[in-house]
């Protein structure tokens, strides 16, 4: 009994291995004269504390570098330009944060791309990532996260094994089987 259930779990992780590695090299083939999306914003959620505005600081000037449009949806009001303040009642988890900036804030003639108050797009490439999926008509989608090192080195680690879901399962659902059968993430979220 024992060696046949440890031949099943043993194939049940091989076929699942085997989707990890479809996933894996699946990879959009986006053209490179593909022009990139106007119609976008780029939307920073932050809880606007102390502790976390030297983070908020870099994305925000690495989206002004990149001259990128974008807001900053937060949950106090912050010395910093294009700043939304979430009302006290619409607070406390991101997905309420979200929300109420999609039921108050969106256009469904915008692409938004939600970051967190401590990441930001390296280039601005999935500006054609975006415009390539939405010619596919595609409504929603996860970008892949790059980590970077910060003050957790618990937090880092955790960020590689998000990015490896993001090149495996997450690209397994969205580009194979073209539906997020495990879910997608706040972070990098584009809707």
């Amino acid at each position: 009994m024992i060696d046949v259930l440890a031949v099943v779990l043993n194939a049940a992780g091989g076929v699942y291995l085997l989707f990890l590695a479809i996933g894996a090299v699946k990879r959009p083939r986006v053209p490179p004269d593909m022009p990139p999306v106007d119609d976008y914003l780029v939307v920073v959620v932050t809880v606007g504390t102390e502790k976390v505005l030297p983070a908020l600081g870099e994305t925000v000037a690495q989206l002004r570098r990149l001259r990128l449009r974008y807001v900053v949806v937060s949950s106090r009001p912050l010395d910093t330009p294009n700043v939304l303040v979430v009302p006290k009642d619409q607070d406390g988890t991101k997905y309420k944060v979200v929300r109420w900036f999609v039921l108050n804030h969106a256009r469904p003639d915008t692409w938004y791309i939600f970051l967190d108050d401590d990441s930001y797009p390296l280039d601005t490439k999935f500006l054609q990532d975006i415009a390539y999926y939405g010619a596919r008509r595609y409504v929603a989608g996860n970008g892949i996260v790059i980590p970077r090192p910060g003050r957790s080195a618990l937090a880092y680690a955790l960020d590689w094994i998000k990015h490896f879901d993001d090149l495996t399962r997450f690209r397994l659902a969205l580009e194979v089987l073209r539906r997020p059968i495990f879910g997608m993430h706040g972070e990098l979220l584009i809707i």
